[in-house]
């Protein structure tokens, strides 16, 4: 699925546009560094397809780990969230002590969690070698894993339909900002479901109710096409639900 253009004026895409024509246009070798710039050009312009491509063909001429993982990241935000973990997997087994790809892994793991995904993780965990403070971090991170697998459990949820939702969710909000982002999900007993809140700093009110707005027609879009079933999106109304909120310094209002 291919986003489009943020809302930019003519004149700036026409220049951006101009650009990319330029870098088209390099000796052989710079092509690495070009096809990179290209990259990073068409994902600020939401055109995931054409950025995942680029940084593809960056890396395959230089072999840069900065590079994989910012195309990594395109295949996640294209919903290729089986083909991004299949591709981790294949650079880390060819390079086992790479900590870029390896953290990629890790924030792959928190958003799209899964026993298979988790036993992967410790598997290239055992060819790290890790600081007292990462060693803490990544203990952490892997709790939080356990935590919702065991949720995910609980709930029965679909991990097919949880890698659509999270994907939706998280592209909805990279459409609007690039700010930061702070992920929490827990287990409420009260009302027996799985809630999942993502916090993003300096934003307004007014961007809630618009990431909600997005958010609900992106979800209901999926389901029309039909890449997402029909039968699983109710079955899930009960045991799932996400919601936005804003960071306010140390502080998260919904």
């Amino acid at each position: 699925m291919n986003e489009g253009r943020k809302h930019l004026s003519q004149e700036v895409v026409i220049e951006l546009e101009k650009l990319i024509a330029d870098l088209l246009k390099v000796s052989p070798k710079d092509k690495p560094s070009a096809y990179n710039s290209i990259g990073i050009i068409y994902s600020y312009l939401n055109d995931f397809i054409n950025a995942k491509e680029f940084y593809y063909q960056s890396y395959l001429l230089e072999h840069d780990e900065m590079v994989f993982a910012n195309y990594l990241i395109m295949l996640q935000r294209l919903n290729e969230i089986v083909f991004a973990f299949e591709e981790v997997s294949s650079f880390l087994d060819n390079n086992p002590n790479n900590k870029v790809i390896f953290n990629s892994l890790i924030q792959m793991t928190c958003k799209y969690p899964s026993q298979e995904r988790l036993e992967k993780l410790l598997e290239y965990r055992n060819y790290q070698t890790e600081s007292r403070e990462f060693e803490i971090d990544l203990n952490n991170k892997i709790s939080d894993i356990k935590s919702d697998i065991k949720i995910f459990n609980k709930y029965e949820i679909d991990l097919r339909f949880y890698e659509y939702y999270m994907t939706s969710a998280l592209t909805t909000v990279n459409l609007l900002v690039k700010n930061n982002i702070e992920i929490e999900s827990t287990d409420n007993i009260e009302i027996d479901q799985f809630i999942i809140n993502i916090a993003i700093k300096n934003l307004e009110y007014i961007d809630i109710i618009n990431l909600n707005q997005k958010f609900d027609s992106r979800i209901q879009e999926l389901v029309n096409s039909g890449l997402i079933d029909k039968s699983l999106y109710f079955d899930h109304l009960n045991k799932l639900s996400l919601y936005f909120s804003i960071i306010i310094s140390n502080e998260v209002a919904a």
